[in-house]
């Protein structure tokens, strides 16, 4: 075709229009191979005028487009972001081969292919110059412009390149400073965007403040710049103030606006649009400042939306950007709101499409329910219930399975074991028709989110069904095809936790071994720290110390072999081992690694350990009742933690107040207090050592295990000289002081339960009506101490005070005990084996909750 339109040409203008006509069948070319085709022709055509061609680029610009073109539309032609990098190292072979000097398009083609294949070396050298040599740009005498910077710094976004950003930066605030400043490379808004992005990436907020508001070092650079500020920069910045929780920037940002709309001439370029609410939104989702969002989405008691008051027109992207907040900060009926605006409008009779639900709104409202533990809300949306069909079948919406995924998500939060199997029957009734929906096929998140809700639910024969099979069929796993990876397994490995399932861990654990030493071993389900993590969670459950040491321990360790790199996490979970094995010699051990570490030239930032790490340390210690360890890590200017520079905070001293409870260390207690007090009464105090309920009720475990009444007295309601450390302090009172305080001295338990009733601290019948007990904190304690809890009491508090019944009512006035079932039935377990053990007495189980104790008559 081409050397037929050459002829019909004429000589003269031969090199233009071949040059012309290539670049048109390139971009009508179907294939990259028909297009690099074309272009070793036009080499093989112009090799004659080879001179000519090597001052025309533009063949090779539109066959990187092309390329481009593919890699973004996967289904013209799969392109793989490795195929697309292989792509951009042909094309400047190519031109290097045939002498042709690339231009800005070129170099603008390939940032693009750097930025979606994350090579920030190769845009680096072809930009700024590298350690291997100058920049491509310099020696092919490209003239830089803003474009080239803007699409330079898109792939700094992409990689995370903060300082490469700022060299860019500088550059153009010298270029602005000079005498002649280079008008090319004057920064744009798209500059100030791309400059915003990566600061959002890196998460700079003082270089995204400084570039856009200005700070205490100067005034914006976009004032400087003289930059016309529009709605898109100020969209980027509140991205930036999202990822970096920086609420009062972004409320600086709301004030402009504000200002601005009200303002006699508003200027239209920063007038807000649903992105900026977007945005703002994410930022109060990321702050967890609901009355902002309120205030701007619906309006509040102080005024109408921001949204009404700017005419911006709302459409479903705000609703889902809004129920983000609201599953951030719990708000239940605020989401209840925006489902009535919705559905409001799905039943009006000229809907509003903007604001018809779809998918993403669903998954957002399953979000906020799965937060605030709403499953009869998720229920009616997702499967309908005795009320009404469901709201995703009256709104139309195709379910697919991320919907699904996340309704399993509130299935495991709330404890819903029979509404996750009917999912589960939902999908695996689709795999098995002839024409299944390909929008619901299960995959690896769906496994995934089903194993929490067995692990929440202790369904360990659903898991084992879904995962490994059972000797009637084959698991659900193999039947979907593709639906397994390592996550998957991690997540079964937390049911045989929950439900103490050694083997399976262990059949698990042969999987992947087998896997690894196979000549194609699967990469999906190659093991991790987080696998080993989950393997030694197993082992925890079941007690069982050598499979730990095994996995994680010595030079032959699993570990070792499939070159997982240890990291604290993994020494921290076999550390929980050590606690649960009282296995105090191997914890040194893990102790001497790190130490070894820390002293070395060259310490691994990977095993550093952190305030958990020494946590996990004092567990062990408390466990294995080493006082002199737990004292050497934590107290003292020569403590492990501050060799380490680990900074202590409260959790450390709650858990050395652990170790001091199972030791007896009344007096190592007391320094802790004394140094909570010291700190309280500081002129500045640390926040990191504020104590709080935990720390009240640890100081009272201690103070039980050492017969110290005063002490206790002292903490939790002062006395004749000075008033209580908990008003002293601040922390408002919670219920498990008052249950441990009773604790402290046995003898003296009915006292104190007088005590609190006096002061209305507890309901006079202490949980006993009639012939029941009833165990949940809200029978037991005034409606101030059990506001919103709906558990049950400590079992041991639980354990006296029906003993205290007994004293008081003889034996036989208990009839029924209730327990509650929403802590995995912890408390009614270990009341059945009180009750068995030390009292004789025997059980039959409630057909109508599995929470209730029913005593057998004697």
């Amino acid at each position: 075709m081409i050397d037929n339109f050459l002829y019909w040409k004429g000589k003269d203008k031969k090199i233009v229009d071949v040059i012309r006509v290539t670049i048109s069948c390139i971009n009508e070319c179907n294939t990259l191979s028909e297009s690099l085709a074309l272009i070793n022709n036009l080499n093989a055509i112009l090799r004659e005028n080879k001179y000519e061609l090597r001052k025309q680029p533009e063949p090779f610009n539109a066959y990187l487009s092309k390329a481009l073109g593919f890699y973004k539309k996967k289904h013209l032609q799969h392109l793989s972001a490795k195929d697309l990098a292989q792509q951009g190292e042909k094309v400047i072979a190519l031109m290097r081969a045939m002498k042709v000097t690339p231009d800005a398009v070129s170099c603008i083609n390939l940032l693009t292919v750097y930025n979606a294949t994350k090579q920030f070396k190769a845009a680096e050298r072809l930009i700024l110059g590298n350690e291997h040599g100058r920049s491509y740009i310099s020696k092919w005498k490209v003239a830089v412009n803003i474009k080239l910077y803007n699409a330079f710094l898109g792939v700094c976004a992409q990689t995370q390149q903060f300082k490469a950003a700022q060299k860019v930066l500088t550059i153009l605030k010298d270029n602005v400073r000079a005498m002649r400043p280079k008008k090319q490379i004057k920064p744009t808004n798209i500059t100030c965007i791309e400059l915003l992005t990566v600061y959002g990436a890196t998460n700079e907020f003082k270089a995204a403040e400084r570039l856009v508001l200005g700070n205490e070092h100067g005034r914006s650079y976009i004032s400087k710049w003289k930059v016309a500020v529009n709605i898109k920069v100020f969209n980027a910045f509140l991205g930036v103030c999202a990822k970096t929780q920086e609420f009062e920037a972004a409320q600086k940002v709301l004030t402009i606006l504000k200002d601005n709309a009200r303002a006699r001439r508003p200027k239209d370029e920063i007038w807000p649009d649903a992105i900026t609410c977007i945005e703002l939104l994410n930022v109060y989702a990321a702050t967890k400042q609901f009355k902002a969002a309120e205030r701007l989405v619906l309006g509040n008691e102080h005024g109408r939306s921001y949204i009404s008051e700017w005419e911006v027109a709302v459409n479903i992207k705000v609703y889902g950007a809004f129920l983000g907040v609201c599953a951030e900060t719990q708000e239940f009926k605020a989401a209840q709101k925006v489902l009535t605006i919705l559905k409001d409008n799905a039943r009006a009779r000229c809907p509003k499409d903007e604001i018809w639900p779809d998918d993403i709104t669903c998954v957002d409202l399953l979000t906020v329910y799965a937060a605030t533990k709403h499953f009869k809300a998720a229920e009616r949306l997702v499967l309908g219930n005795e009320y009404g069909r469901s709201y995703i079948s009256e709104w139309e919406v195709a379910v697919n399975i991320k919907v699904y995924n996340a309704f399993l998500g509130v299935c495991a939060e709330t404890q819903q074991f029979k509404a996750a199997q009917k999912v589960l029957t939902i999908l695996r009734g689709n795999a098995s028709t002839t024409a299944s929906k390909d929008q619901i096929k299960p995959n690896a998140i769906t496994c995934t989110n089903l194993l929490t809700v067995y692990a929440a639910t202790k369904q360990f024969k659903a898991a084992e069904r879904l995962v490994l099979g059972n000797e009637h069929e084959q698991s659900y796993i193999s039947k979907w095809k593709g639906a397994v990876n390592i996550k998957v397994y991690g997540a079964f490995l937390n049911v045989c936790a929950q439900t103490e399932q050694f083997e399976a861990a262990q059949q698990v654990l042969t999987i992947l071994k087998d896997n690894f030493k196979a000549m194609w071993p699967k990469y999906e389900i190659k093991p991790n720290a987080i696998t080993c993590i989950g393997l030694l969670t197993v082992y925890a459950a079941t007690k069982q110390f050598e499979a730990a040491e095994r996995l994680v321990m010595g030079e032959r360790s699993y570990m070792s072999e499939w070159k997982v790199d240890v990291n604290i996490k993994v020494y921290g979970a076999f550390l929980g081992v050590c606690a649960q094995t009282e296995q105090f010699e191997a914890a040194q051990k893990v102790l001497t690694i790190l130490n070894d570490n820390a002293r070395a030239m060259e310490l691994k930032d990977e095993i550093k350990p952190d305030a958990i790490t020494c946590i996990d340390l004092l567990t062990v210690y408390a466990a294995t009742k080493q006082f002199e360890a737990a004292e050497r890590l934590v107290m003292g200017e020569r403590s492990y933690m501050s060799e380490w520079k680990v900074a202590v905070n409260i959790k450390v001293y709650n858990a050395f107040l652990g170790v001091c409870a199972q030791t007896e260390q009344f007096k190592a207690a007391q320094k802790v207090l004394t140094i909570l007090k010291d700190n309280l009464r500081a002129i500045q105090p640390k926040d990191q050592i504020k104590p709080n309920v935990i720390t009240c009720v640890a100081l009272l475990i201690v103070y039980a295990a050492t017969n110290q009444s005063e002490a206790a007295e002292r903490l939790v309601f002062g006395n004749e000289q000075e008033q209580s450390y908990l008003l002293e302090w601040e922390i408002a009172p919670h219920f498990l002081i008052y249950a441990y305080w009773a604790l402290v001295s046995e003898n003296d338990f009915d006292k104190s339960m007088d005590k609190l009733c006096r002061l209305d601290l507890c309901h006079k019948q202490l949980g006993l009506v009639g012939s029941v007990f009833n165990c949940h904190v809200d029978s037991i304690f005034s409606c101030s101490l059990s506001k919103d809890i709906s558990s049950g009491v400590p079992f041991q508090f639980a354990k006296a005070l029906y003993q205290f019944h007994c004293r008081r009512n003889g034996k036989l006035a208990i009839e029924k005990i209730i327990t509650g079932h929403n802590l995995g039935q912890t408390l009614k377990t270990s009341f059945i084996s009180f009750l068995k053990e030390e009292h004789q007495l025997e059980f039959k189980p409630c057909a109508s909750n599995t929470g209730i104790i029913k005593l057998k008559a004697q």
